[in-house]
């Protein structure tokens, strides 16, 4: 048993707590992702490419992935306390996430999930006092709180994996926002992971593609790719058979060479 936590609530004190916290409710280990928050309407694609490779990760076995990283300004301003979350499983694994923004955008151009189940936090709140599961006090300060990754959502998780009474209700994931073809992270090396899956840019390999004025050319492995050579490759980012493609220079950062980065634009045009 784990648990994931991605968050772009990850300074010191916030990781700690809700590391803690996890720990404490759960039993099990924890694992925070931090999402710099000062992307605000950018890096919930980041978010949701890394849920995605989690669950990829955790192989549906028992695990538990918390995610929180949704608009806080003009979309979450439509709501009475923020954007919901909401829930679903892969497996054995419980997936409980805010569900506004491209956070699930991967999830569902993968097939992972079709629909997610959401909760109304006074709603869940009020029937787990109801239940016994907390006192009221506690129920008034989890519906008012500003911080409810920490107070809500591992506490609903908990109760959900044990089987308790939580109302929620479920609805498809045709309201979430297709993923573009971008960049959704940059790793240490340089390599832009990309919401690219292979069938969508034509792909074979050493066929070539422009894009602005660089040629990338298409390769299954970094491996097979010659220095200095810049490729668009098949990455290990992506859940079972969906892979996502990278660009990737052999020996050096492809980010750097291409001024390319989170959210960046990724059009490719065949070579004739």
């Amino acid at each position: 048993m784990h648990i994931t936590i991605i968050t772009d609530c990850c300074d010191a004190n916030a990781t700690a707590r809700q590391v803690i916290r996890a720990n404490t409710l759960f039993l099990a280990p924890a694992t925070v992702i931090g999402i710099d928050p000062s992307f605000e309407t950018l890096s919930d694609l980041e978010a949701g490419g890394h849920l995605v490779d989690c669950l990829d990760a955790s192989c549906g076995e028992p695990s538990v992935i918390l995610v929180n990283k949704a608009p806080r300004s003009w979309p979450a301003k439509k709501r009475p306390n923020g954007t919901p979350f909401g829930y679903f499983w892969v497996g054995k694994t419980l997936v409980c996430t805010s569900i506004d923004g491209y956070v699930l955008s991967l999830i569902k151009k993968c097939g992972i999930s079709d629909h997610i189940t959401i909760w109304d936090i006074p709603t869940v709140m009020n029937r787990c006092c109801e239940n016994g599961l907390c006192d009221k006090t506690l129920a008034d300060h989890i519906i008012a709180t500003q911080f409810r990754s920490f107070e809500f959502l591992p506490r609903v998780a908990k109760w959900v994996r044990d089987g308790r009474d939580v109302p929620a209700t479920e609805t498809s994931l045709d309201y979430v926002p297709d993923a573009w073809s971008r960049v959704w992270f940059v790793d240490i090396f340089g390599n832009c992971k990309t919401t690219i899956a292979p069938q969508d840019c034509w792909r074979q390999a050493g066929k070539q593609y422009r894009l602005w004025q660089t040629i990338l050319t298409a390769t299954t492995r970094l491996k097979d790719l010659p220095n200095g050579e810049i490729g668009l490759v098949i990455g290990s980012s992506g859940y079972g058979q969906h892979r996502r493609c990278e660009i990737m220079i052999q020996g050096w950062s492809a980010a750097a060479h291409l001024w390319i980065g989170l959210w960046s634009e990724i059009v490719l045009e065949p070579v004739m």
